[in-house]
């Protein structure tokens, strides 16, 4: 039994609050919550980077060379991350929010915006032998309002940046400039959203407003003409200072449609390689111009949503949208040459209420708030259909059991069947009486469809083939909670403290079970042995399916680890007291329950020990409510908690990170549109484990987070320590340390090394080393393998086929689903070993083959010669002979 589930991906959401930055050409880089995703469009996959932050990420930079990021939280919390390795390298506080983060293009240089000061670092630093990430080179005050918008000239001299104070400056990065230290420009009417050097060989500069006026600024100097100080005062004060003059100005209003002046530009982004501006609005219109001409090349609208980011690919050809903001966003890629979207994904509006594996496992289907159910690919994590057919939230999700179509159950009392292959409404079913529809189950064979009512307390049976109601019964006496069915027996559990196992084929045949507490979810394992019943008082009861007997309590009450909330004036304990967990499930397998609800954990049990053998930690983001174990006692003032009081001055809604807070209405939860920004409270709303026990789903406020044995992405250990040199090799090797001399070489990635190592082992024992070599070790092995093939091939020939064998009889099911960082160097080793073997068949099998054919006719041809000699009579004499001589 494997308990190592480690987060592999988030499903369910494409993009919040921040910016979007390409990684290369074909590759999407999405903040996510307090979470990063990666997009590669051209491989059609996906992935989550196994980094987190204690706050919603804001700001996200890509470094020139691709290899790292450089991650802004709300809180002002800087993180360098590796992209490759997805580790944290360095943590830094800025002391204020953070409004634009921007890597120098020789990727020396970090700029940071904080309120209206501008500070530089080096991001290379070494003092005394000891490596500092980042150490700042200059600090500047340039205005009293905030800076919102930076960018950097070609050779990484000056940086221009602009922001609320409706002025442009232009500042040296090098502090050895004799031309300028720091240079304004004033003539915008409003807040400066963009400010871009326009081409490498001149120091134009163009800004824009989010009025929609463009300025271009022309300056005197070009970039040879800049001159470093030579430190004499008087040779210094014969340079040339840089001017700008305003060479053209230009209202990209007079584009647009209506009332086009009391629109507002949202988001800008410049290619330096093809001189095109891009600018979005508040109402989702974009604009791509070419500068310095201000030419209108398209004009388009990218969705209904305000577009809060934009970012251009190095080639020109894709622009990124990031549209409107929290939930309600959406991811777009669109290549404007052709006028198509090469990507558009959008997460749910509202909170995810249910999900459900596919069969196979291929497929996650979700529902939530919003009316609509969602077609997951658990592979790429793409959404790939959108169902929008029911007009209220969807309670319930199910599949059928071949997989060919999804049955889902919503509150405005129907339940629709939808066909994964046309992708279509097939067959609607609607109750005899108005009612919201709480939960749902399929049978086996597919034929019968069942669902609970919400406020009726009845049970209703419709026919699949026809869609026809076959039978309703009652019983329970108040909210039926949850369903599950297992053949023809349906059990259902109910806030009235029943738990009821029915016949649906024989009515006569139901038994009534009384609980210790309210019933919220109950599960039939997938063996058919046993009844899992979770209620209000935390604990999970397991029944014996065939005598209904109770077999065993799982008590999960000081698992669940509540937080106290900001809002709550009552202690912990008591507020501990009216929290449980709310959803169960069992593993494929029948020996795991899995169990979540209204806390930020959730616990694996062990069925036949009926004790926790795995804790999990969903999100450490503090911008939901839920996560904090405890109140925050820095925040706790002689006026209360800060977290109830309204904190910014910001006058503009639709800033990301406002946080203006009215009076709650009664009654709201998720979403209130009475006041401008709320923290959403963690929980979870379902789990369900994926048919081949290699992973499964827990639907959350953040998302829908996978846990998986298989990690797309692993931390990759080729990282040389002290101890691991060509010396410790050897002294392994003569220790008949054998996996630890292997470890050693691979990483120090010396290939004599390597094979002197491999041919120090005996073939006899390298079934043995290979078991104990993680993944990330046999990855490598096998891309060596590859490429020295000639090498092994002609000196060990038979060792060769030994360690392959070992390892595919070891790693086989891991070398078949690689990690997406892995994956093309995996299936370039694999198709290079498949060449090898087939060139050795050429070489070695087939000679072979004709060696053996030649000998059987030689043979045959001997035997005949001999009859011709001796006669038919010898026959049997000539058969003894030809035993002898063999």
């Amino acid at each position: 039994m494997n308990i190592n589930y480690e987060f592999s991906d988030m499903i369910g959401s494409s993009y919040k609050n921040g910016n979007i930055s390409f990684l290369g050409p074909h590759t999407v880089v999405s903040p996510v919550g307090n979470k990063i995703k990666v997009f590669n469009i051209k491989e059609n996959s996906s992935w989550t980077l196994p980094v987190q932050s204690s706050f919603n990420i804001t700001i996200l930079e890509i470094s020139p060379t691709g290899k790292h990021a450089f991650a802004v939280n709300e809180a002002g919390i800087g993180q360098f991350i590796n992209l490759h390795h997805g580790t944290v390298l360095y943590r830094m506080r800025f002391g204020d929010k953070a409004r634009v983060v921007k890597f120098s293009p020789d990727g020396k240089k970090l700029a940071v915006c904080t309120g209206g000061t501008l500070t530089i670092y080096r991001t290379t630093f070494r003092v005394n032998g000891l490596f500092n990430p980042f150490s700042i080179s200059q600090i500047r005050k340039l205005s009293n309002e905030v800076l919102r918008t930076l960018s950097w000239s070609y050779d990484s001299r000056l940086v221009v940046c602009g922001g609320d104070d409706k002025r442009l400056w232009i500042v040296d990065a090098t502090k050895k400039l004799a031309n300028i230290t720091a240079y304004g420009l004033s003539a915008h009417r409003s807040a400066i959203v963009g400010c871009y050097f326009l081409n490498e060989g001149s120091l134009d500069v163009c800004s824009v407003d989010d009025r929609g006026s463009v300025y271009v600024w022309e300056c005197a100097l070009t970039p040879n003409e800049l001159i470093f100080k030579t430190g004499v005062k008087e040779a210094d004060d014969e340079v040339d200072l840089i001017e700008y003059t305003r060479k053209s100005k230009e209202r990209l209003t007079q584009h647009l449609e209506g009332n086009a002046y009391e629109l507002r530009l949202t988001a800008t982004t410049y290619n330096q390689k093809t001189h095109v501006l891009t600018v979005g609005y508040a109402h989702g219109v974009f604009l791509i111009l070419e500068m310095p001409t201000c030419n209108v090349i398209q004009n388009m609208r990218a969705s209904d949503f305000r577009i809060s980011t934009l970012s251009m690919n190095e080639p020109g050809d894709w622009l990124a949208f990031g549209c409107g903001e929290g939930s309600q966003s959406q991811l777009v890629v669109w290549e404007w040459q052709s006028e198509s979207f090469v990507l558009k994904q959008q997460s749910h509006s509202h909170s995810v209420l249910t999900a459900a594996f596919s069969p196979d496992g291929s497929l996650l289907a979700t529902g939530a708030e919003d009316g609509k159910i969602k077609i997951w690919n658990t592979t790429s994590s793409f959404c790939i259909v959108t169902f929008t057919e029911h007009t209220a939230a969807v309670s319930a999700v199910t599949w059928t059991q071949s997989g060919k179509a999804i049955v889902s159950a919503a509150l405005d009392g129907t339940i629709r069947c939808h066909d994964i292959k046309r992708y279509r409404n097939f067959r609607t079913m609607t109750c005899p009486r108005p009612t919201q529809l709480s939960s749902l189950v399929v049978d086996d064979s597919s034929e019968l469809v069942v669902a609970s009512s919400k406020e009726l307390f009845e049970v209703y049976v419709f026919s699949m083939d026809t869609g026809d109601l076959v039978d309703n019964f009652s019983g329970h006496s108040n909210v039926i909670s949850k369903m599950d069915i297992r053949g023809s027996n349906l059990a259902t559990i109910s806030l009235d403290r029943t738990l009821r196992i029915s016949n649906i084929v024989d009515q006569s045949q139901s038994e009534a079970i009384k609980l210790a507490s309210e019933g919220l979810d109950v599960k039939f394992s997938p063996c058919g042995k046993y009844i899992a019943a979770l209620t209000y008082d935390s604990s999970i009861t397991l029944f014996n399916a065939g005598d209904r007997q109770q077999i065993g309590i799982i008590d999960t009450r000081l698992d669940i680890d509540s937080s106290r909330l900001n809002g709550e004036f009552i202690k912990k304990s008591t507020s501990a007291k009216a929290k449980s967990f709310t959803c169960i499930t069992f593993s494929p397998d029948s020996l795991l329950i899995l169990a979540a609800g209204q806390s930020n954990y959730f616990c694996l049990y062990s069925v036949d020990d009926r004790v926790l053998i795995r804790k999990f930690m969903l999100t450490l983001n503090k911008s939901l409510d839920g996560v904090r174990l405890d109140i925050d006692y820095r925040k706790i003032s002689e006026f209360g908690n800060l977290e109830l009081f309204e904190s910014s001055d910001e006058e503009n809604d639709h800033i990301p990170g406002t946080i203006k807070r009215k009076t709650k209405l009664p009654g709201t939860s998720s979403t209130d549109m009475g006041e401008r920004s709320y923290k959403p409270v963690m929980r979870v709303n379902a789990v369900d484990f994926n048919p081949t026990n290699r992973s499964f789903a827990v639907v959350s406020t953040e998302g829908i987070a996978l846990y998986s044995l298989d990690n797309k992405r692993r931390f990759d250990p080729f990282d040389l320590e002290v101890d691991v040199t060509p010396l410790n090799v050897k002294q392994s090797l003569q220790r008949e340390e054998y996996t630890r001399a292997l470890s050693m070489s691979l990483r120090l990635n010396k290939r004599d090394l390597v094979r002197t190592v491999v041919f120090s082992i005996h073939w006899e024992k390298v079934k043995y080393i290979v078991a104990k070599l993680s993944i990330v070790y046999i990855e490598k092995l096998l891309k060596m393998f590859a490429d020295e093939y000639q090498y092994f091939f002609s000196t060990e020939f038979h060792l060769f086929h030994k360690w392959l064998l070992a390892i595919f009889a070891c790693h086989g099911q891991e070398l078949k689903n690689p990690s997406v960082s892995s994956r093309q160097q995996v299936l370039a080793s694999l198709t290079a070993l498949q060449q090898v073997i087939s060139t050795q068949n050429q070489q070695v099998i087939n000679p072979i083959s004709e060696a053996k054919s030649t000998l059987e006719f030689l043979t045959t041809a001997r035997m005949l010669k001999k009859l011709e000699i001796y006669g038919e009579s010898d026959e049997e004499e000539i058969e003894v002979i030809d035993i002898d001589d063999d």
